[in-house]
């Protein structure tokens, strides 16, 4: 009893000398001290928690300057067992309250941390709970984020959203979610780029530097800035991904499926009942294939594609094209349609 009496009063005297102004500049010192190695910069707006057995860190943002990342956060809180703590590698499990991932650019970090390179201090993280999270950089969809993530299991749901580029018509919406051990991740969910939506199902083999994604496009819209028809195709395809040196990515999609051609005819317009609703002069069908080869680095994501298109036996057209996703700025999409020949995909 009188050793359960002292412990106790430790504990309150700690979480005393905690609560004052001394002592949270103290812990504050001593965790951006940790840090400061690894290029790391750390500002709290408040510190609470008993700190023997947890700490809780509000109004947090953490940058990550040689990464060029950002995490602002509403509160993160941080539990560990006390003797991990003592034996200088703490056991922690971690719970982020709305944090927002975003790009930081290099000025916003001191000069040191912008060259430091060491090691992140020496932490065994046992469990990240995500609350309510936002993965934002710029020119790319924003991405809500919950979930669980330990060093077995990986459990997230992942809703995105944005503007499709063109000749995609709309606002871009998905949703996957994410399971499974973290070297062998399962992706299932379906992505709405403008009109359709595109069903996607696959595994990410992450100690291997591979995937390997079933993509079933229905109903996708595809709409030419200057043209007066409009293609709806549906199908089925398959995209591939290794990582290669210096952390780039080849990507391989392959697919083909059927799709309807509907010309615009400006001269039908819409019932008054409905001003939103298309004419269309005529309707043909036949059938596509396609591939795409690209390349996604620290620059972005750069490809070229063709695509088959078949009116019954007769080739109707081919289209040849180029998609570019600079890293920061806007997707662009650029497309020939050339005449029917004969002529094979490479």
């Amino acid at each position: 009893m009188v050793v359960a009496g002292l412990l106790a009063l430790m504990r309150v005297g700690v979480w005393a000398w905690f609560q004052s102004d001394a002592g949270q500049r103290y812990v504050l010192k001593r965790l951006r001290g940790a840090l400061a190695p690894a290029g790391v910069e750390l500002d709290v707006g408040h510190l609470a928690g008993s700190m023997v057995t947890n700490l809780r860190l509000e109004d947090v943002t953490v940058r990550a300057c040689a990464a060029g990342v950002r995490v602002r956060a509403r509160r993160l809180t941080i539990r560990y067992p006390l003797a991990s703590l003592l034996r200088g590698r703490p056991r922690v499990d971690v719970a982020a309250e709305a944090p927002l991932v975003d790009g930081l650019p290099r000025r916003a970090c001191g000069k040191a941390a912008r060259r430091a390179r060491g090691p992140l201090p020496p932490v065994e993280v046992r469990r990240i709970r995500i609350d309510r999270g936002t993965i934002a950089f710029a020119g790319a969809p924003r991405v809500a984020v919950s979930g669980m993530v330990t060093p077995k299991q990986v459990d997230l749901d992942l809703a995105a959203s944005g503007t499709a580029p063109a000749p995609l018509d709309g606002p871009l919406r998905a949703h996957v979610h994410v399971d499974g051990p973290p070297t062998a991740i399962r992706l299932a969910g379906e992505i709405r780029p403008g009109r359709g939506r595109v069903g996607v199902f696959g595994r990410v083999d992450t100690r291997r530097g591979t995937a390997s994604l079933e993509l079933t496009p229905k109903g996708v819209t595809l709409t030419p800035a200057r043209g007066e028809a409009q293609l709806v195709a549906s199908g089925k395809a398959h995209l591939t991904a290794v990582r290669r040196a210096r952390g780039r990515i080849v990507l391989d999609i392959r697919g083909e499926g059927g799709y309807r051609r509907r010309v615009i005819d400006p001269e039908l317009h819409a019932d008054e009942e409905d001003a939103t609703m298309d004419r269309f002069a005529e309707e043909s069908r036949g059938t596509w294939s396609a591939r795409l080869r690209g390349r996604a680095g620290p620059r972005g994501l750069r490809g070229h594609f063709v695509v088959d298109l078949h009116d019954g036996p007769r080739r109707a057209a081919v289209v040849k094209g180029t998609l570019a996703a600079p890293r920061g700025g806007h997707p662009r999409f650029r497309a020939q349609i050339l005449s029917g020949g004969p002529r094979h995909l490479e």
